[in-house]
């Protein structure tokens, strides 16, 4: 398939609260061509890396974009947009004082489970889950790569956040 990109005169900036709420509008620009459909890189900055998976979300929703919509909830929305293939390079940019995720890289693996056909997910670099354990009960993997550094690795200041 031809990817044609298009791109924006002015970049638009969407601010929502919910954060599962900006999904909608990623969807828009990949259906527009403004982003490519597959292999984005995303830049979460939040205190939260809301990258669980909805519990008893069937993986296939994620080809269904309205019904991924009404799925998804603050905790868990960049997950399955990564499932789907949109997302390929997670960085989420974190405070000091998060500590849900080590700092540095690491990679998940998302895919449908052979006998639920529910969609589930596993962090391949923990040493006491080994991959062989999980990947057995996945169809469709998809292996996006998450790397968690600090606002200060970065070089944003708090202050710099705020305003």
């Amino acid at each position: 398939m031809s990817f044609s990109r298009k791109y924006f005169k002015r970049v638009p900036i969407y601010v929502v609260e919910p954060h599962d709420e900006v999904l909608p509008f990623i969807y828009r620009c990949l259906g527009s061509k403004h982003l490519p459909f597959e292999g984005n890189t995303f830049i979460h900055l939040d205190s939260h890396p809301d990258m669980l998976i909805p519990k008893a979300m069937p993986a296939d929703t994620v080809w269904d974009k309205d019904q991924l919509f009404s799925e998804i909830s603050i905790e868990n929305w960049i997950l399955p947009a990564a499932y789907a293939g949109h997302l390929r390079h997670l960085i989420w940019v974190k405070p000091p004082w998060a500590n849900q995720m080590a700092d540095g890289m690491s990679t998940f693996l998302i895919g449908k489970h052979k006998d639920t056909g529910l969609i589930r997910s596993a962090v391949k670099n923990i040493p006491t889950i080994p991959v062989v354990a999980w990947t057995p009960v996945f169809e469709n993997v998809a292996l996006p790569q998450v790397y968690c550094p600090t606002w200060n690795d970065v070089g944003l200041s708090e202050a710099a956040l705020q305003g």
